[in-house]
């Protein structure tokens, strides 16, 4: 069974009235990953030409439980690593995380889509955690918006702090039930929106 997961993630959506708010000359310098749900040469990625989006193409980032069902099918992985070039004296922050998936489950069966997000320089960052319990049979949408404020983490302000990306999809099938959960896609916004999202180093945030 082959599964494409696409994650795109979109930079500076928002139209600012003050262009001086808004960093110019951001670009995706590289893209790694790692994982069970990402194996080396599993994944393909495409960065649009004015690097504002990019794409990864899975083929097999699935969780299945049942009987007879290896552990290790059970649970899987997935670790994107994005290093983000922009200029120095500016931070960002990632304002929003959607996922987009398919799960089939059975009355007893329960899934778990865990995912954590952290900038290099702090490893910190934002946990989520979406849960799915059968009977279910259906396409689903996780939209997480990231509250912006308190110590909620932001990049380094030296134009270079990689954003790592953890995804765990996990399924439990007690007994006779079966389960399967598919990774479809991941969307990161880093939105500019009056400061909120990007913000010059040393200057106030405003919520």
């Amino acid at each position: 069974m082959v599964l494409k997961v696409f994650i795109t993630t979109l930079l500076l959506l928002s139209q600012m009235a003050n262009a001086a708010s808004n960093p110019e000359l951001v670009s995706i310098k590289s893209l790694h990953y790692r994982g069970s749900g990402c194996r080396p040469g599993s994944v393909v990625y495409n960065l649009s030409a004015d690097a504002a989006a990019f794409t990864l193409i899975f083929d097999s980032y699935i969780a299945e439980g049942g009987p007879h069902t290896a552990e290790q099918d059970q649970m899987k992985a997935c670790q994107v690593m994005i290093d983000l070039d922009y200029p120095k004296g500016w931070s960002y922050t990632v304002a929003q995380v959607d996922f987009r998936g398919y799960a089939k489950l059975d009355q007893r069966a329960r899934a778990v889509l865990r995912t954590n997000l952290f900038f290099a320089k702090t490893m910190r960052g934002p946990a989520l955690k979406s849960e799915f319990q059968g009977p279910y049979d259906d396409d689903y949408v996780v939209s997480d918006r990231l509250g912006i404020g308190g110590d909620h983490p932001w990049s380094g302000c030296q134009g270079r702090d990689n954003l790592t990306i953890n995804t765990v999809a996990h399924v439990q099938a007690p007994g006779r039930s079966r389960g399967l959960l598919t990774v479809d896609s991941i969307d990161g916004e880093f939105v500019q929106t009056y400061g909120l999202r990007w913000k010059k180093c040393g200057v106030a945030r405003r919520y």
